[in-house]
């Protein structure tokens, strides 16, 4: 079913949990603001999960950061954010796990000690 209401819309329904998921694919190199603004824009389209295509141009510590600044906007609703990463791995956190860390993204490289 196509929705043409002149706004964007999320990308795909997830049929087992029934959360609109929107789907971010990076032009060029992925950053901090470009990880922080397409949380911003999914949350807009009401989507309860982000998959962000990060197969090129990938920096995990910048996605990382971008990821908890984004999610410390406690009005951001997104409950799930899942990478897709290169070598076929795929990533997934709970938006209320990584707002729980209480690490300031500057000191946070994106890996637990």
């Amino acid at each position: 079913m196509r929705i043409n209401d002149g706004q964007k819309n999320p990308d795909a329904l997830a049929l087992d949990t029934g959360w609109k998921v929107d789907i971010k694919v990076p032009e060029g190199k992925l950053s901090v603001d470009s990880m922080k603004n397409g949380m911003e824009r999914a949350d807009c389209q009401h989507a309860g999960e982000v998959i962000l295509d990060a197969r090129k141009g990938f920096s995990y510590e910048s996605a990382w950061r971008g990821m908890t600044q984004a999610l410390r906007d406690r009005s951001i609703k997104v409950k799930q954010i899942t990478f897709l990463l290169p070598e076929h791995e795929i990533k997934s956190y709970q938006a209320e796990d990584i707002r729980n860390l209480h690490l300031p993204p500057e000191k946070n490289d994106g890996h637990r000690k």
